[in-house]
């Protein structure tokens, strides 16, 4: 198991804080009521020599597979 990091917003505009794992497969977004949404990392091609990556929400229904 990887230690995860939580960190908190010094000054929140709407997430509080979030909580990710070292490898930065994941992160959960705190809003300011506590309601926590879930996020997965995929990657996006730009170009052939360069990967990027990306955060989807998994709650909405057009993810990638």
């Amino acid at each position: 198991m990887q230690n995860i990091h939580v960190h908190r917003y010094d000054s929140p505009a709407y997430y509080t804080g979030w909580i990710m794992p070292e490898d930065r497969s994941w992160i959960v977004f705190l809003d300011q009521e506590g309601i926590a949404t879930f996020w997965r990392r995929v990657e996006k091609s730009p170009s052939e020599d360069r990967v990027d990556h990306s955060y989807v929400n998994v709650e909405d229904s057009t993810l990638p597979s």
